[in-house]
């Protein structure tokens, strides 16, 4: 009779191998929790869209993404690309041992980030209270408001990128994909019950900083929990110049991919009104579903392409490549498919009057199957040390996303940023693959080859 434990072992070394920290024990058990974690932020950003959908409509639902958008946007910024140097450089640093290396780029790049996101905010919200005080809008409130998530959110991203650097992927994504998301569905719910009518989305992304914070605080214990011990006692060592260069194409490319996913809701919400700004965010938010397929690789994946690459085994690296893009697409097609046909009923949830986002959602969904079947190209060119190319790539993106946007938005309103967004997907996919064949000789998507 097979026992208990006879299952547990067999199941160990079916996850594990012979090695318990082989590259893909680490793999596997990181793929699944982080594809468990993608799926719970997914239900509980959907739950709190449509409760927020249904209490305060497109109209306050579209002041409430307006305002994300622009934090989102400049919490790239005030995060300096230290994040991403965080992942590749921590990463690195703790195979080899370098201890002081590793508290000195933490210490430093907190230290960066803090000062930077606290002063953006404050220029925020001084040019948003100046524009209050001569239209009294909604929309200049909101800003006003959300500027107090900008630290939170840029230090909680520095907290997920160290402990994904470390291998902690599943730990790291912990507060931002678990706990805030929960917080800001209890923090939702129970503001409405006490002010019913006089919920707003200003008040809205009052709960959404009093879960970020939270979430903030608890991605700092489990950072100070997770560090190896020989980090904190031992004395840091920077290389500050060396840093600055190297985060430099990282902001410049963050901040440009930020401002590439941004551009449709921030030009939208300029020259329409609320409502359309709410109908495309929401079809918005539903095609992004598929992306969490490909966001759940990435951060699994972070980590060991730098490693791969670091210590020059090509062959397995191109291995990883193609087999987690043929993955991602296989997992990604049946979810497009399934919205395409039930699309319609789905956008019902979040109220009647988003149901015309319809053909929006179509849209983007397809440009989203692309962007999965394509694999992660982004992440390629900058685990590989290679973030400059990457950068020219996402502007040369950004600029005709921008021209297209500009052109097509003022003249066909949330269906032109729709339009804008698919071929914005279709061109940096592209500039990404040939640029990471060219610097790497890695094909990247689900054309690569999988090498023994």
């Amino acid at each position: 009779m097979i026992t208990i434990k006879e299952i547990y072992n067999k199941i160990s070394y079916i996850v594990q191998g012979n090695n318990p920290a082989s590259l893909r024990a680490r793999l596997i058990k990181g793929a699944a929790g982080s594809f468990l974690l993608q799926i719970l932020s997914v239900l509980f950003g959907l739950i709190s869209s449509i409760l927020l959908a249904k209490f305060i409509g497109a109209h306050g639902y579209g002041i409430y993404t307006y305002a994300l958008a622009w934090i989102n946007l400049l919490m790239v910024i005030a995060a300096f690309g230290t994040n991403r140097l965080i992942t590749r450089e921590v990463a690195i640093c703790q195979q080899d041992k370098q201890w002081g290396k590793l508290h000195g780029i933490l210490r430093w790049a907190n230290q960066l980030a803090l000062t930077s996101s606290i002063i953006i905010a404050f220029i925020f919200a001084g040019i948003a209270f100046w524009l209050y005080l001569i239209s009294y809008s909604e929309k200049a409130l909101a800003l006003i408001v959300v500027s107090f998530l900008l630290p939170f959110l840029t230090l909680s991203t520095l907290r997920q990128a160290a402990l994904q650097g470390l291998h902690y992927v599943v730990v790291g994504l912990i507060p931002e994909n678990l706990i805030r998301p929960l917080l800001l569905i209890i923090f939702i719910t129970v503001s409405y019950f006490i002010l019913a009518d006089n919920y707003t989305g200003t008040v809205a992304l009052a709960n959404n900083i009093a879960a970020a914070t939270i979430a903030f605080l608890f991605g700092s214990y489990l950072l100070y929990k997770k560090l190896p011990h020989e980090v904190i006692s031992t004395n840091p060592s920077y290389d500050k110049s060396l840093w600055f260069k190297s985060a430099l194409p990282f902001l410049l490319l963050s901040g440009t991919q930020a401002a590439n996913s941004q551009i449709g809701i921030l030009i939208l919400g300029s020259v329409s009104d609320a409502s359309s700004v709410g109908i495309y965010s929401v079809a918005l938010r539903l095609a992004s579903l598929l992306a969490f397929f490909l966001i759940a690789a990435n951060s699994i994946l972070a980590p060991n392409i730098a490693t791969l690459y670091s210590v020059g085994n090509f062959s397995r690296l191109q291995s990883l490549t193609t087999k987690s893009a043929w993955a991602i697409m296989l997992l990604t097609l049946p979810v497009a498919v399934f919205l395409i046909i039930f699309g319609k009923h789905i956008l019902a949830l979040f109220g009647t009057e988003f149901i015309a986002g319809y053909e929006l959602l179509v849209i983007l969904l397809i440009g989203q199957v692309f962007n999965a079947a394509m694999g992660s190209v982004g992440l390629l060119l900058t685990m590989t040390r290679h973030e400059k190319e990457a950068m020219w790539g996402i502007i040369f993106a950004f600029i005709l996303n921008t021209i297209f946007s500009a052109i097509l938005i003022p003249w066909l309103g949330a269906l032109g940023a729709a339009i804008s967004s698919i071929a914005n997907t279709f061109f940096w996919n592209i500039i990404f693959g040939i640029f990471v064949y060219k610097r790497t000789g890695i094909i990247p998507s689900i054309i690569g080859r999988i090498k023994a």
